[in-house]
């Protein structure tokens, strides 16, 4: 078993008994295939709650993806705050075949990953830029938050990768809203496209409240499809 766990100052999944009124942003499930073959599912949802220093947006989600001739099931919670939605807390757990652990905290612009493996343990840290977004491996609904980034102007900036222990710029680019192919659906929807430097692009189409209803990766031939009854 395997599974990689990354843990940020504030804690995304932890609850309170008076929990403040919760308004859902998006919710959905896309299916997920690589070269049209079908390899898995992504559920999801992202709310947001008032805290005490203005909105709260958290996502959740769980994906089973296959990896090769591998089988995984990941888990995440994210957590941003004010209306930029800025990263403050993520977590993401993998279990796989392999026997690796990692778990890392960001906190005042770093982060700090702690690998355990059978070779024993090792710590790794780099900057977190300010402004950056998390846009983890094979988690489709984190580029919500970079279409929203995207509809507030926003061309440029950088994404966080906490499965490679990466973070990269990007450019982003609106090209239009255009009729757009949803499996067997076609849609009018805005298409985003995202440039990572040094990692393959990627293609997000979203509705008018930019809601991500597709993403493609050309270059991998992954495409995540959103299911009919959350694609209105």
């Amino acid at each position: 078993m395997r599974a990689i766990v990354l843990l940020c100052a504030v804690a995304v999944l932890a609850g309170s008994a008076g929990r403040p009124a919760q308004e859902t942003l998006d919710e959905g499930t896309f299916r997920l295939y690589r070269r049209g073959l079908p390899v898995g599912e992504e559920r999801f949802v992202i709310r947001s709650e008032r805290g005490r220093n203005g909105p709260v947006t958290k996502a959740i989600g769980n994906v089973t993806l296959e990896r090769g001739e591998e089988r995984v099931r990941i888990s995440v919670a994210l957590e941003a705050t004010g209306p930029a939605m800025r990263p403050t807390g993520y977590q993401v757990e993998i279990s796989s075949d392999g026997g690796r652990k990692i778990a890392g905290v960001v906190q005042g612009g770093r982060f700090l990953a702690r690998i355990l493996s059978e070779r024993g343990e090792r710590l790794k840290e780099y900057t977190v830029s300010e402004g950056a977004v998390i846009l983890d491996d094979d988690i489709v609904h984190h580029h919500f938050f970079v279409a929203q980034r995207a509809a507030r102007g926003i061309s440029r900036l950088p994404v966080l990768i906490p499965q490679r222990d990466q973070e990269l710029p990007a450019d982003v680019q609106i090209l239009g809203v255009a009729r757009t192919s949803v499996g067997t659906r076609t849609l009018d929807l805005t298409h985003i496209v995202v440039r990572p430097r040094g990692a393959p692009e990627r293609h997000v189409y979203t509705d008018e409240r930019y809601r991500v209803m597709k993403v493609e990766i050309p270059e991998t031939g992954f495409e995540a499809i959103r299911t009919p009854k959350e694609a209105l």
